[in-house]
Formats: structure tokens, sequence, C-alpha cells
């Protein structure tokens, strides 16, 4: 009697594992976003020493600068 619920035990554990393992294939695992890292190439402003992002930059004689003025600033004073 003690090896036949020692048998059904067993095969009832082994049929519960393989549904339980099919329940799991047939169900897409949840995606977690993953953070993006920013990155970002920054310049620094070669009149104020600020940083930014290079997109935002203005390039001026192969300088960048934070703004049209500073890039002005810049040249009228390496022009004098």
């Amino acid at each position: 009697m003690i090896k036949l619920l020692f048998w059904l035990a067993l095969i009832g554990g082994l049929i519960g594992y393989i549904a339980y393992r099919l329940r799991l294939r047939n169900h897409p695992k949840p995606t977690q976003a993953r953070p993006q890292p920013h990155t970002f190439e920054s310049v620094r402003c070669r009149q104020c020493g600020v940083y930014l992002p290079i997109e935002k930059s203005i390039q001026r004689e192969g300088e960048s600068f934070c703004s049209w003025e500073h890039a002005q600033q810049w040249h009228d004073k390496k022009a004098s």
C-alpha cells in the first residue's frame, strides 16, 4: 500500500511539474524596459566655460560656444 501511494505521489508530482512548465512556456515573459544610458557628447563654451550638448553648441573657427554672442565676443577678443 505504501509503495502504491509513493508511486501515485511521484506520478502526480511529475504531471504537475510538466503542466507547470507548459503553462510557463505558453505565457510570454513580461519585458522590462531597460533604461537607456544618457551619454551625451558635451563641449565647453570657449568664452564662459559652461558645458552643453554638442548638438546645441555653436561652432565657429573650430571652437564651440553656447551662444552667438559668446562666439562674437571671443572672436572680437581674439582679433584685438
